[in-house]
């Protein structure tokens, strides 16, 4: 079993529609300072979801990825900052418009790039 794939390659097996724009990339394992569960999402924009140094890592060093390093899924996208690369990936959507964007609502921008 491959540790990582480019994500392009996972959407290549699964295509967005032609008329898709982001990637939604949910984790909803994060909880609040009083224990409730608190959603994480995130958007990345299509260009930096196909960028060939994007990854979606399953493996690390050889190894399943422990809770500690983001398993089962975790989003490695170089071209972002670091809040957009999400450990335990509960779920990815391809969306034509713009979706919500856990960071975006607090002020951030979607884009987010370095």
């Amino acid at each position: 079993m491959v540790g990582w794939s480019e994500i392009r390659r996972f959407a290549s097996r699964l295509p967005p529609a032609s008329q898709a724009k982001w990637v939604r990339v949910e984790s909803s394992v994060n909880l609040d300072a009083s224990g409730n569960p608190d959603p994480y999402y995130v958007s990345i924009d299509m260009a930096a979801a196909r960028h060939p140094q994007t990854l979606l890592a399953t493996h690390l060093s050889g190894q399943r990825l422990t809770v500690e390093h983001g398993a089962p899924l975790r989003l490695l996208a170089p071209v972002k900052l670091g809040l957009k690369n999400v450990k335990a990936i509960t779920k990815l959507a391809y969306d034509a418009q713009e979706p919500r964007d856990y960071w975006a609502e607090r002020g951030y921008s979607h884009y987010d790039g370095i």
